[in-house]
């Protein structure tokens, strides 16, 4: 909001929309007319998506602009926890060793957490991979017996 006032300057009181440009993940330019609602001493913008007044617009996808509530603006941390990858496959624990890796503390003490994190991430692994030898033989069984009849 602040740089909408500062760009329209003293006209920013007479005006009941103003067409703003907001760059999304892409880099392409999203313009789009906001209406401005509020008073004579507390303006905000209007979400076009829900219609409620706000401080901060932002690009949603490549051409659409909403308020937090509609894009939900989440941290690399929020969006990587909902992945499978991070559920299943321990994400979470590949994210701890790289943090374990930079944290600020004595060599020795780093050096014994990292070994105990890649530790647990091989044990994970060697279980996946063991699981799969599972599947793959019981699948191996079933088709030697289809071939058989």
């Amino acid at each position: 909001m602040r740089e909408v006032r500062q760009a329209l300057g003293d006209a920013f009181k007479c005006r009941q929309t103003v067409v703003v440009a907001i760059f999304n993940a892409e880099c392409w330019p999203v313009i789009t007319p906001i209406e401005l609602v509020g008073n004579g001493r507390r303006w905000l913008l209007r979400c076009p998506s829900c219609g409620v007044g706000c401080m901060v617009l932002r690009a949603s996808g490549l051409c659409s602009v909403g308020c937090n509530a509609c894009v939900r603006h989440r941290r690399r941390k929020e969006r990587e926890r909902t992945l499978r990858s991070w559920v299943h496959f321990d994400g979470a624990l590949e994210d701890r060793l790289v943090r374990a890796a930079f944290r600020n503390c004595p060599a020795w003490l780093r050096a014994r957490n990292l070994m105990a994190l890649s530790a647990q991430l091989l044990e994970g692994d060697r279980d996946r991979a063991a699981a799969v030898l599972q599947h793959s033989d019981a699948a191996r069984s079933v088709a030697d017996d289809a071939l058989v009849r």
